[in-house]
């Protein structure tokens, strides 16, 4: 039971009726009462945990590189969080549970204010997936010496791999991989960012798109 401290208009610590009362730092303040929730496992609270659970071991894959790709976004919160944020809330996940599937269209891999590119391609070439960009040094605070940063999404697998160093640079305007021998044949979405030489800065992310790995 409550006790009103100062009558009916003053403070009061503890549950009146279905209003709680308590203070902070010399502050008296009241909240309602919390309505509980009857069936934890309601399809809704099941899918909506579901989506928690997926996109976080998506993320988990390259949590090393959102480290990188997220430091200068993140804002009272760690970079795995920033990232978590923005990826749900940009409604990565899509489908109906249990059918749920990623949507690497709109994964967000890096965020910053670095100027980066409006746009990037991928396609197969030399057996090999090939990522390029137009190389737009000088636009904004673009440089021709930052580093360009690059994720692969195997859709197949629902598997990461990210490259924070890739040894090309914005200048390069263009960067090949042959990825892994285990994903041939795999369908792989590709995302670019750029860092600058001191990594003073990240770019925003962009979508380059999905090519299927050539066949062993």
């Amino acid at each position: 039971m409550g006790t009103i401290k100062q009558g009916i208009l003053g403070g009061f610590s503890g549950k009146v009726g279905t209003v709680v009362g308590a203070s902070w730092k010399g502050i008296a303040y009241m909240r309602s009462m919390a309505q509980s929730v009857k069936d934890r496992r309601s399809s809704r609270q099941v899918a909506h945990r579901a989506k928690f659970a997926m996109l976080i071991d998506l993320l988990k894959q390259f949590s090393d590189f959102i480290a990188i790709s997220f430091k200068e976004y993140a804002k009272k919160m760690s970079e795995f969080n920033a990232a978590f944020q923005i990826n749900y809330n940009n409604g990565i996940i899509s489908g109906t549970y249990p059918s749920l599937t990623i949507d690497p269209s709109k994964m967000v891999v890096a965020r910053g204010s670095l100027t980066g590119v409006p746009s990037a391609t991928a396609e197969i070439s030399g057996g090999m997936a090939k990522i390029s960009w137009a190389d737009n040094s000088g636009e904004g605070d673009a440089s021709a010496t930052d580093k360009a940063l690059l994720v692969f999404y195997n859709i197949t697998k629902d598997q990461v791999v990210a490259f924070a160093n890739t040894g090309k640079t914005r200048s390069n305007g263009s960067y090949s991989t042959s990825i892994a021998d285990a994903w041939a044949g795999d369908s792989v979405a590709c995302h670019l960012a750029f860092r600058k030489a001191d990594d003073s800065a990240v770019s925003d992310s962009v979508y380059a798109g999905t090519v299927t790995l050539p066949s062993e």
